[in-house]
């Protein structure tokens, strides 16, 4: 059979599973695509209200203005929005065969004339308009070009993409660096779904699997261990618990292989890709001197390194930088960090804006500046009421670079994943709904306003509490925006910390 012949009763089950939960994500489903739902804040004060009367934290709920909750709500309505399966805008990479998609999305709903497949294969592209070389309708449009290029140069935007890439998650083909496109360029609409197959590399060789060992272990150390110490040993570097969880990647390797590709997939729209535009912005953002800024960017070393804390992405990103850089002899993978993370030509921005972000949340640049003295306010606990978590200039910080710099997060209760075979091949395929929480960030006022705000009570608790509902999102996957954001302890039960599906497995 062709290696390009589709037709196989695990993918076409799989390509159903994905496609059919994408289209009810983000129509019948719309208000459960969202991290935060608009009934979240109501929730959250009828939990309070609960308490006795004489309790602190009743008292304080029951300062909010009854006109804050409609006003949020209405925000909420206008962020999120209605849409039929009519409404949606796909697209997917072609391949010689595109009616297999497209069948399954017109059968789903979707408009003919809102799908499009790319392809920028010159034979492969004649093969799939020749098998639509006919006057019948309907029809996707087939686009002879990349799919990287179009997210570049393009400001049509999908609700739904689905990039199937066959090959491995790190690979000649670039489709991380596809994906990674899609979000610098806001090419996803909110809520949206973004939808990728990759396959299993080729770990028969053992230079390969020795590689993606390598680099998986690295980026779940600190996952795990986010302030893990790293020191230089015998021209060797010495991560702590490293060498437990290399072992734990060798014996468990397509576990480990299917979870790194669901996190950095979630990585890259909610931290990479706003590091890297907070590196390009923080200088036009009025938050730091031309002073603080160069004083922010010294070199990268291991003390540097070391003081990133509770960030296990910037650790990682920051580690690999200086491995790469210093060829250390325990580490030998050739995986290219540009592709790995998909960063095409903007290092040094992500470099930066790790570092500006590291310097501001250490404090560097001292009581006397113009961000530190505005994030004083929240230091101090006679203005921010404590519900659980003790709120923090770190919370001040956050705000204003998320509504900056435009993150997606990933709502992890509707994540789905799956791992099937293709022939021989075994192949990974995720789908993740993700949101941008513009009714979150904007429900407050701009960087030098926030602090009028969260003077009122309403303003500022109707914030706290929906900002409550994206950690529990998070909390269990990413820990470098919003730590400590909790207003309700995550193992309460109508409120628990949000966990993914396991791996489904397809077939034998």
């Amino acid at each position: 059979m062709n290696i390009y012949d589709y037709k196989q009763n695990n993918k076409n089950y799989v390509r159903h599973k994905v496609l059919s939960h994408a289209v009810e994500a983000l129509t019948v489903d719309r208000q459960q695509a969202c991290c935060v739902s608009r009934k979240y804040v109501r929730k959250v004060v009828d939990y309070f209200l609960q308490f006795d009367e004489d309790e602190p934290s009743r008292k304080e709920v029951e300062e909010i203005r009854p006109d804050f909750y409609s006003s949020w709500e209405s925000l909420h309505d206008s962020v999120i929005g209605y849409k039929r399966p009519s409404d949606l805008s796909v697209c997917y990479l072609s391949g010689p065969q595109p009616e297999n998609d497209f069948n399954e999305l017109i059968s789903l709903g979707v408009l003919p004339q809102n799908i499009w497949a790319f392809e920028n294969d010159k034979e492969t592209y004649l093969k799939a308009v020749d098998s639509y070389n006919t006057i019948d309708f309907p029809q996707p449009k087939i686009i002879k070009m990349s799919i990287e290029q179009f997210f570049k140069h393009s400001p049509k935007k999908f609700d739904i993409v689905y990039i199937d890439a066959c090959g491995a998650v790190v690979s000649s083909q670039h489709a991380l660096r596809s994906v990674a496109t899609l979000f610098y360029y806001q090419r996803l609409n909110s809520p949206g779904v973004l939808v990728t197959n990759f396959s299993k590399p080729d770990v028969t060789k053992q230079s390969i699997r020795d590689n993606f060992t390598e680099v998986i272990a690295l980026y779940m150390v600190f996952k795990e261990y986010p302030n893990a110490n790293i020191a230089e040993s015998n021209e060797n570097l010495i991560i702590d618990h490293y060498e437990n969880i290399y072992k734990r990647v060798q014996v468990m390797f397509d576990d480990y292989y299917g979870d790194f590709i669901t996190c950095i997939l979630s990585d890259l729209a909610s931290i990479i890709i706003p590091l890297q535009r907070f590196g390009e912005i923080a200088g036009y953002s009025n938050l730091f001197t031309k002073e603080e800024m160069e004083y922010s960017m010294s070199p990268n070393d291991l003390k540097s390194i070391n003081n990133i804390k509770n960030n296990s992405i910037g650790k990682w990103i920051l580690t690999m930088d200086y491995i790469k850089k210093k060829c250390y002899g325990n580490f030998n993978f050739s995986l290219s960090i540009y592709d790995l993370i998909g960063i095409d030509g903007n290092w040094e921005k992500l470099i930066k804006g790790i570092k500006y972000f590291t310097a501001l949340k250490n404090g560097y640049f001292g009581d006397n500046s113009k961000v530190a003295l505005m994030g004083n306010f929240f230091d101090s606990k006679q203005n921010l009421y404590q519900f659980l978590d003790l709120p923090s200039a770190s919370l001040f910080y956050d705000v204003v670079i998320n509504q900056l710099t435009y993150p997606l997060h990933s709502n992890s209760d509707k994540c789905q994943s799956y791992k099937y075979c293709a022939k021989s091949t075994d192949m990974f395929t995720d789908l993740i709904v993700y949101d941008e929480c513009r009714y979150l960030y904007e429900w407050l006022p701009a960087i030098h306003q926030i602090e009028n705000a969260m003077k009122n009570k309403s303003w500022q608790y109707i914030f706290r509490f929906a900002l409550d509902g994206l950690v529990k999102q998070r909390i269990n996957y990413n820990n470098e925006f919003f730590f400590q954001g909790s207003v309700i302890s995550k193992d309460e039960k109508e409120f628990k910390a949000k966990v993914r599906k396991k791996r489904e497995k397809i077939g034998g």
